[in-house]
């Protein structure tokens, strides 16, 4: 996706401004592990660094709109790593920005890494999370006898805990002289490892063999992960992939292209949806644009020009069967939404079921 030279300025912008803050001092654990940033509390912080720019009036208000998905970017940060370090985070957190306003996983790992302020047992996991095996090595060479009997002689914190196993795995192949990674005997088959939020965006993915990536894009797909990391498997697929992918779980491919960078994608696919999906699922889908996008006021694209889109280009055996059911009033009104006024429109009964069967 080609992304205008503004669209570009203002990201840049934006996350120089989150880069001036720490944001580790904004972090809100919960019983014994964080389970989410509290970053809402930082937006008054970060209009007074936008608003304090020597820039023109305009160009603040843009930023402060871009800086919305980059919060939600960091966010989901926090979330995949939420187990890895319990309440014990890196500070200063110093994210490391790809140009399209998401986070380069693998350079903020990287600089996680090598701060030598930080924890040397939170920084070998991180290293072994992210499969960098010249890390894992150094460090462990620079870890004291304390350090590494600690790690040695601590516990899963439960059986199907991935990035667990892969820092005692890790622990098992240094200890044991193995020089090459990939003559290690790992105790899962390496594709397994990659269905785990944090792990799958680090390094060993591209480790994969084609049709070892193509099985961890289908399990994630497919699976109960957050849209973030289907939406990363996405951006990783080749064209085949993506086909096969599509074919096997239309619904829940189509609610991922819903999220940006994807919606100039969506639009070039549109047609296909009713190859794949039943008249059932497709209204399920257009409930779900209405309640996940219109009713939540998302601004980051015009959802009801989109839903339009569908509902113009759907056969009439998906439009009778849509008019017919009990939602259609309330899919109605959204056809016919003219962003004047918030879509208020009470949710129909049964309403959950249907979102549960996008998820």
């Amino acid at each position: 996706m080609i992304r205008s030279l503004e669209w570009l300025a203002l990201t840049k912008s934006a996350t120089l401004v989150y880069n001036d803050i720490e944001l580790s001092e904004h972090i809100k654990p919960k019983g014994t592990y964080l389970v989410s940033a509290d970053l809402e509390k930082l937006d008054p912080i970060l209009k007074k660094k936008v608003w304090s720019l020597d820039l023109p009036l305009i160009i603040k208000k843009k930023i402060t709109v871009q800086m919305r998905p980059l919060k939600r970017e960091i966010k989901n940060w926090y979330y995949d790593h939420k187990l890895m370090f319990m309440n014990d985070f890196f500070r200063p957190i110093k994210f490391v920005w790809k140009g399209n306003g998401t986070i380069d996983r693998l350079k903020t790992a990287r600089s996680l890494i090598e701060c030598q302020s930080g924890d040397i047992s939170k920084r070998f996991q991180m290293a072994c999370v992210y499969w960098l095996e010249e890390d894992t090595k150094k460090l462990w060479d620079e870890m004291n006898e304390t350090a590494r009997r600690d790690l040695s002689a601590s516990r899963l914190y439960y059986p199907d805990c991935r990035w667990d196993h892969a820092v005692k795995d890790w622990l098992t192949l240094l200890k044991s002289g193995v020089v090459d990674w990939r003559k290690h005997s790992f105790s899962h088959p390496l594709f397994w490892y990659c269905e785990e939020e944090a792990i799958i965006q680090g390094n060993l993915l591209l480790q994969l063999s084609p049709d070892d990536q193509s099985r961890v894009f289908r399990n994630v797909i497919k699976g109960l992960f957050p849209h973030h990391t289907k939406r990363f498997c996405l951006s990783q697929m080749n064209a085949k992939q993506f086909d096969d992918v599509l074919k096997e779980e239309p619904l829940k491919v189509y609610i991922v292209l819903l999220n940006p960078p994807f919606h100039e994608q969506l639009q070039e696919i549109i047609d296909r949806i009713f190859t794949y999906v039943s008249k059932e699922d497709f209204l399920n889908f257009l409930l779900y644009v209405v309640i996940s996008r219109i009713k939540n006021e998302c601004h980051d694209y015009d959802y009801v020009e989109l839903l339009k889109q569908f509902w113009n280009e759907c056969p009439v055996d998906f439009k009778k069967y849509a008019e017919n059911s009990k939602y259609f009033n309330f899919l109605d009104k959204a056809l016919n939404h003219d962003y004047s006024s918030p879509f208020k429109e009470p949710n129909p009964l049964g309403f959950i079921f249907c979102l549960l069967l996008c998820i």
